[in-house]
């Protein structure tokens, strides 16, 4: 949604993406180059995700669920309708999500004053960015980048302190340079004030041959912080959506993959995890999914003809507290999305520009948890399908708690 590019763009994917990420170094562009196997495939435009858009690490959660094949008003998928109509079901917002609590009112602009980082910083800050995917907000989290007149920026993620797995909390208890998101680089470093958890990063200050400065960076790193450890003592403590029994549980791709036809979507029985091409996380998305939210699965194939076909798939459960946010910013080049009726859905929104600017998002909220589908070739019928696994998952993983 930026959530993330880009596929910002994060997604789901557009939310992904941190503000002022640093400039891109020749190094790690390599890193951006389509698969071999994808070459073949006309006009494939490689768009980073973030967040949150992003969304890059496949689930790890191996919980068994019985495997239960989709219904047939699932697995039919008519020819895609591109120009849905609105209609009163698909605008309606839900009402039934409840909402996290997140630091300085969800404003970026309330965080810090601008005059203080600039100081800090020895370079002019402008306004800062906001840019958590919808996963890191439904923890109550807040993202956010100052860009620096010196082409660098400064950024902060905040969130509570109960959310932060202790690997998390071990690692950037002292400083960490570090490449980060997609080609990021730059050296960071977290601390608690209370129950709040804040990381900053300061993305690295280049040299005349473009290589990190990394004492420059680590000295600036040292010098912003306590702008920002003074910001955080007297805000608001940050605090995740209440979990209830209506969010779907987690659920891994491979278990997905089972409910939903895959072959069918994406035309070609042939088709691979992943697709071809990169995609980068951060920190806060991390935390996200550690915590079962924000879960992504890729798949991509080729047609007998030649095209490639794909499914990209993000699943946020609890999240539709955000939606009127999120299907205010799903539209992609200044184009507004359309409403759209799914079923299994109270509201949905699609258009065009998913990951390639010819392929399609929709997201579909059922009143209390969120998905993004991608670049499935009828995304419509493709939501309802997944919809009714996450559903199927979430009933057998109730039926099987103690």
């Amino acid at each position: 949604m930026n959530e993330g590019l880009t596929p910002r763009e994060h997604v789901e994917l557009r939310e992904s993406i941190v503000a002022g990420v640093g400039r891109l170094r020749a190094a790690r562009a390599r890193r951006s180059r389509i698969l071999a196997g994808a070459a073949a495939a006309a006009a494939v435009a490689v768009v980073v995700a973030g967040v949150a858009i992003t969304a890059s690490m496949p689930p790890t959660r191996t919980t068994p669920v019985e495997t239960i094949a989709p219904s047939p008003s699932t697995s039919m998928l008519p020819s895609p309708s591109l120009s849905p109509s609105p209609s009163p079901s698909a605008s309606a917002s839900p009402t039934s999500s409840t909402s996290p609590t997140i630091a300085f009112g969800d404003e970026c602009a309330a965080a810090v004053d601008l005059a203080e980082l600039s100081s800090a910083a020895q370079a002019s800050a402008s306004l800062p960015s906001r840019a958590a995917s919808v996963a890191v907000r439904t923890l109550g989290g807040l993202q956010c980048g100052w860009p620096l007149s010196d082409g660098t920026n400064v950024e902060m993620s905040i969130l509570p302190s109960s959310v932060v797995p202790e690997s998390f909390r071990n690692k950037y208890a002292d400083t960490v340079c570090e490449g980060y998101q997609y080609d990021g680089s730059g050296c960071r470093r977290a601390f608690e004030s209370g129950a709040t958890w804040t990381l900053v990063t300061a993305s690295s200050i280049l040299q005349e041959d473009n290589d990190a400065d990394e004492q420059a960076t680590r000295d600036r790193l040292d010098a912003v912080i306590p702008v920002f450890q003074a910001a955080t003592a007297g805000a608001v403590t940050p605090s995740p959506a209440p979990r209830t029994a209506a969010w779907w549980q987690p659920i891994t791709c491979d278990e997905l993959k089972s409910r939903i036809p895959l072959a069918d979507i994406l035309g070609t029985a042939s088709y691979e995890d992943g697709y071809p091409s990169g995609f980068g996380t951060d920190v806060p998305d991390e935390i996200a999914r550690a915590a079962g939210l924000g879960d992504v699965c890729r798949w991509y194939g080729f047609t007998d003809a030649g095209e490639m076909n794909a499914l990209i798939v993000n699943v946020y459960p609890g999240a539709a507290w955000d939606w009127d946010r999120i299907a205010a910013n799903a539209g992609r080049g200044g184009v507004a999305p359309t409403t759209v009726e799914v079923e299994g859905a109270v509201a949905a929104v699609t258009g065009l520009g998913a990951v390639r600017p010819t392929s399609h998002y929709l997201w579909a909220t059922d009143g209390v948890n969120v998905v993004s589908v991608l670049e499935a070739p009828d995304v419509v019928s493709t939501t309802v399908s997944v919809m009714a696994a996450l559903r199927s998952g979430s009933r057998e993983e109730s039926r099987n708690s103690p």
